[in-house]
């Protein structure tokens, strides 16, 4: 997912992610894990914020 550049910084990706997390507690999902790609760093921090943790990085051959 991912919100285009005209739409950004007006708390749509964070609305998103709350929709997610709103699913996934209807659904008795305990975990959610986004990947991200580590040069985005808008959507690195925004899910930061919004409480996950980096686990590992992955680098693309």
């Amino acid at each position: 997912m991912f919100v285009s550049e005209e739409y950004r910084g007006k708390g749509i990706g964070r609305g998103l992610i709350q929709v997610v997390f709103d699913n996934a507690k209807t659904q008795v999902i305990r975990e959610v894990s986004p990947n991200v790609d580590v040069e985005n760093l808008r959507a690195y921090d925004l899910y930061n914020r919004m409480g996950f943790k980096c686990v590992f990085k992955k680098v693309a051959n």
